[in-house]
């Protein structure tokens, strides 16, 4: 191994997926040597031009990545007796990896509409990277695609536009998404389902469950469109064009500027709610004057009519986005209605006073469900069981 090789050229290669065994072996050794080398990759991990840096990839390989890393890293615990230190470190090194490939993914995805050398996409947080490798670990990453008549299962951002390539050839056979042609397409996603993408101009969109998006393949013109069925959190990329993007829904349209909000239509017939986590939104019912808002805010649209603004606590209504359910206040009913959707069963309950028990805490919902209805259970000292797609809910038996 030459020892002398730049760090900088093997944290490259570790995040192309071009790292050798050996080299991974090296990159650990050094690594555990020198401490400060963990805040200095940490800091290459977060920079603002991370993905921009690496456009210069025809070619991103995510699942090389972890698996070449992984060898080494499996080679590294096999032949050595590690302290606890050693131990720390290989765990670190695993989730700047995993982290890595997760970053190549979305990056990936975004590269097949061709944006070499354009506006990066949107930067997501460190929490943000957690929660979609959480997504993936727990298989619940899916949707499926239509486009131009044909539908299509994905399990990913990227195989959904490696997918779309396929089937959406122009007639003269360039590439769709090299193409100047506009195309329209939908991604739906189930009642057990979420799903991570990347637009066109960069903007991530986290789809959850029982949620359609209707998006182009370009955007062009004087503004960025999309259309929402469900609830969706939205990152924002910054427009070099300083077009606004905007969320059509059947209640209202959301225009943002630049930043992250959630929107949701399941919650009410014929109600949107947007909650503005930052940055700044405009919000307008149909055909309606737009109002701004300000970070904590959220509007309740309903078509034809003034939207309903007020401050509130945002997580309570984008924990979903990183892999929790919160709820403060919330009544028995509506709990098991969000619980009932996430692991697609029926609920039945024996009586309806019990429907309006009050609940407040917080639930990963990325746990078994056997684990959640216990917690439940054990909060609301009813006896919850589940068999054949359904959920009853009983008083105990004294």
């Amino acid at each position: 191994m030459n020892k002398n090789i730049d760090i900088n050229t093997l944290v490259s290669k570790l995040l192309t997926g071009e790292i050798s065994e050996e080299e991974g072996k090296e990159l650990l050794s050094r690594v555990e040597q020198d401490a400060s080398l963990k805040d200095k990759i940490e800091h290459l991990m977060n920079e603002d031009d991370f993905l921009q840096r690496y456009h210069l990839y025809k070619s991103i390989d995510a699942e090389k990545a972890k698996a070449t890393f992984k060898a080494s890293l499996q080679h590294a615990e096999e032949q050595e007796d590690r302290n606890d230190d050693k131990a720390a470190t290989i765990i670190w090194l695993r989730r700047i990896a995993a982290a890595a490939a997760i970053a190549l993914i979305l990056m990936g995805t975004w590269m097949y509409f061709g944006h070499q050398g354009s506006t990066p996409p949107a930067v997501i947080t460190a929490e943000l990277h957690q929660a979609i490798e959480r997504v993936q670990l727990n298989d619940m990453n899916g949707a499926t695609l239509t486009i131009n008549g044909k539908t299509i299962k994905v399990k990913d951002a990227q195989s959904a536009l490696a997918q779309a390539e396929k089937v959406a050839d122009s007639k003269d056979g360039s590439s769709f998404f090299g193409s100047d042609e506009i195309t329209e397409s939908s991604l739906i996603t189930k009642k057990d389902k979420e799903f991570w993408m990347v637009l066109d101009d960069g903007t991530y969109v986290h789809l959850n469950y029982n949620t359609t998006l209707i998006y182009p393949n370009h955007f062009v013109g004087s503004e960025r469109k999309v259309k929402l069925k469900g609830e969706a959190y939205f990152i924002v990329a910054n427009d070099s064009k300083k077009r606004p993007f905007i969320v059509e829904t059947a209640n209202g349209d959301v225009h943002d500027y630049g930043t992250e909000f959630n929107v949701n239509t399941m919650k009410e017939k014929g109600v949107t709610s947007v909650v503005l986590v930052k940055g700044k939104v405009g919000v307008s019912s149909k055909y309606g004057k737009e109002y701004l808002l300000k970070p904590g805010d959220m509007a309740t649209l309903k078509a034809g009519r003034t939207p309903d603004i007020q401050q509130v606590d945002v997580n309570l209504y984008t924990s979903w986005n990183t892999g929790n359910f919160l709820f403060d206040g919330c009544t028995l009913q509506d709990l098991m209605e969000v619980i009932s959707h996430w692991y697609n069963m029926k609920v039945e309950f024996s009586s309806e006073d019990m429907k309006e028990l009050r609940f407040t805490g917080s639930i990963d919902k990325y746990e078994p469900m056997g684990q959640t209805l216990n917690a439940i259970e054990n909060i609301t000292r009813l006896k919850i069981t589940a068999k054949e797609g359904i959920i009853n809910i009983r008083e105990y038996k004294h």
